[in-house]
């Protein structure tokens, strides 16, 4: 029975699979023997194929390096994000002006409470960038800061502060509340990052004119929220960043 090219083609997978019994094999070697340029195309489509297995094993690997690679970069961009806003928060009561010869402190001495404040949540940034605070555990401890200082400053200045009007502190607490409330549900929800900066935004965006409102309807003074709207928009830049990336992240699984 003479061995035709369609059944030798048939062959080839098991053959170059090891797969082949001993008179398979002896078959295959000799049909190459006869045929010199057959052996050197199957030979050649067999390192094709297996090129093509090894990358495609190696393309979950390649990604999930890939990923690695991003939550390191992203934590140590985080690491550097926290140590400069504990800085900040350390150093800012400490602001002074130079005038007539004196110098004069703008916080620490004239707004002991607002100082409070920025060494207290210093002290928590620096605990935060010392201690490797994964981000659940950053929410946790930053929900419980936020909802527990404006208690405990109520004992340091009962009523509020004097530089401050009633309405003013009120506007101060509830936003800290607020604040605290986000990141405590962030913790016990486990919700992703993109959903968490989408409940931030909606909250900075809704919440000054919810107080507005407020002022306008008991007759106290106007109150503005300017920065508030500016970290707004930050979390919005943040939300639609991230939805962008998730949406790329998936089209690039696809493919």
């Amino acid at each position: 029975m003479k061995v035709t090219r369609d059944v030798m083609n048939d062959l080839l997978p098991v053959y170059f699979s090891g797969e082949a019994s001993a008179d398979t094999r002896t078959l295959v070697e000799e049909y190459f023997r006869e045929n010199p340029e057959f052996e050197q195309m199957a030979r050649g489509s067999a390192r094709s194929l297996e090129m093509l297995q090894t990358a495609v094993a190696v393309a979950p690997e390649a990604k999930k390096e890939k990923r690695d690679l991003q939550k390191v970069h992203k934590a140590m961009w985080r690491r550097k994000l926290v140590f400069g806003m504990a800085l900040f928060f350390t150093l800012a009561p400490l602001a002074l002006t130079y005038s007539k010869g004196h110098i004069t402190w703008m916080m620490f001495r004239n707004e002991p409470w607002n100082a409070a404040f920025y060494w207290a949540f210093g002290g928590f940034l620096w605990v935060a960038y010392f201690g490797r605070l994964s981000q659940r555990v950053f929410s946790l401890v930053a929900g419980i800061f936020f909802g527990l200082f404006p208690v405990v400053m109520h004992f340091v200045f009962p009523g509020g502060p004097h530089v401050y009007t009633r309405a003013m502190s009120n506007f101060i607490i509830a936003l800290l509340w607020g604040v605290a409330a986000l990141l405590l549900l962030r913790f016990f929800l486990r919700l992703r990052q993109r959903t968490v900066s989408l409940l931030f935004a909606i909250f900075l965006t809704v919440f000054p004119l919810a107080t507005m409102l407020y002022s306008v309807l008991t007759g106290s003074k106007v109150i503005k929220g300017p920065v508030i709207w500016i970290a707004a928009a930050f979390m919005w830049f943040r939300y639609f960043w991230l939805r962008r990336k998730t949406r790329a992240n998936v089209n690039e699984d696809e493919c």
